[in-house]
């Protein structure tokens, strides 16, 4: 009897694991996601003039951008009730300056091609844009990037050394509630901007591609 009274108390002690394990594999993944959610925190506006003053970005969120196995680009995020904030830091890399761009995905994180609500942004000597495509430089044979865009800006044309960039992006123009919870699709990259075969692309998240948004990331307003 004592033997069968152990007995049954192994089975219910393994029967409880078995169910935590359960409910531990069902519940909530990771808060990255493998790397690939940010959560933006509120925070004070900037002056977007490409110098990160003192305590301007302590506020941020920080990811990283790895360009070569000794360097990395730092990406900082936050918002306010009017505007999404992002400044790209080490930009001038070795004898190369690299243009940050960031994409925005307003629209079913899980679309894998491009459409209305999904934004690129570029910066470099011009401000260049796109809803719903991406490397829009020309159209019909038509230059399209100016130095001021309608609803966002960046410093530009760069610094002299290249080192910083900042961003200041209406949330009216990606049509997106500035509002805590908020969701949509996110991506930060960098590029030479050579337009040929060999033209460097680093991104934040690793495995991201600028033709399919359903491999950015994922973020969230705080």
């Amino acid at each position: 009897m004592w033997d069968s009274l152990i007995a049954r108390e192994w089975a219910t002690a393994a029967l409880a694991a078995w169910i935590l394990l359960g409910v531990q594999a069902k519940g909530p993944r990771p808060a990255d996601d493998g790397g690939r959610r940010l959560e933006i925190p509120a925070g004070r506006a900037i002056q977007v003039d490409g110098i990160l003053a003192s305590h301007e970005w302590d506020d941020a969120a920080t990811v990283e951008i790895p360009v070569n196995p000794d360097s990395t680009i730092r990406v900082l995020c936050k918002h306010d009730t009017s505007s999404l904030y992002v400044a790209f830091v080490n930009l001038h890399q070795r004898d190369q300056r690299l243009f940050p761009e960031v994409l925005v995905n307003s629209r079913d994180l899980k679309e894998s091609s491009w459409g209305s609500g999904q934004w690129w942004l570029h910066a470099s000597h011009n401000l260049c844009e796109g809803n719903g495509a991406f490397n829009v430089y020309q159209r019909n044979g038509v230059f399209q990037c100016s130095h001021t865009k309608e609803g966002w800006t960046a410093n530009n044309p760069p610094s002299q050394d290249g080192g910083e960039v900042e961003f200041q992006i209406s949330f009216s123009k990606l049509q997106l509630e500035p509002r805590h919870g908020t969701t949509f699709g996110i991506a930060f990259d960098v590029t030479d901007a050579t337009g040929n075969k060999m033209q460097l692309w680093r991104f934040w998240p690793a495995n991201a591609r600028l033709e399919t948004p359903s491999t950015w990331g994922v973020a969230s307003l705080k």
